[in-house]
């Protein structure tokens, strides 16, 4: 296990590799072995969060956001920024994954206001895009993403409201649209 601190050639630790490839089973292990490898960044400047939703790794997202309920160091890695200032949400929205979109707008610890170097919270890509659909804005029962303009200062703030997995369903392609 000496070889979990030692990069490769683009400067990714074999942490970072194993989230690429959605290996729950040694990201456990060189956790278990060096807990603080949860902080390593790679030579972008990310974490195994960024570099799993990157990869579009559902299971190794959704595996980061359950263990967040359990200590603050997984908590903190929800909004760790990147090179660029982007976290978790913003490569989400950046990759189009949005299943792993969804999750992360789930957990209540991600910080829905942070801007990257462009000065783009997450929400602002998604309207950059330009690929908002409207109706989403009508529906009460999801992780509705808002606009709030106050003072000049926008804000991404969304409406939780819960409902029944069979509602969930038909708002998928309402979600998919921002896309």
């Amino acid at each position: 296990l000496s070889a979990a601190k030692l990069p490769d050639k683009q400067g990714s630790l074999p942490i970072h590799v194993a989230a690429g490839q959605g290996r729950l089973d040694i990201i456990d292990l060189l956790l278990d072995k060096y807990p603080h490898s949860l902080w390593s960044r790679n030579a972008s400047g990310q974490t195994i969060l960024h570099v799993a939703v990157q990869a579009e790794r559902y299971n190794v997202v959704k595996h980061i956001c359950s263990q967040s309920q359990h200590g603050r160091m997984f908590r903190a890695i929800l909004n760790a920024r990147d090179q660029d200032g982007n976290t978790a949400l913003h490569l989400a929205v950046l990759t189009g994954h949005q299943w792993i979109f969804c999750l992360l707008l789930s957990w209540v610890q991600v910080d829905l206001n942070i801007a990257n170097r462009n000065g783009h919270t997450p929400l602002d890509l998604v309207f950059l895009s330009g690929k908002v659909n409207d109706d989403i804005m009508s529906f009460a029962g999801y992780f509705v993403p808002i606009l709030d303009i106050s003072r000049g200062q926008r804000t991404f703030r969304y409406l939780q409201v819960h409902i029944r997995l069979p509602f969930f369903v038909k708002l998928i392609p309402y979600v998919s649209n921002y896309f």
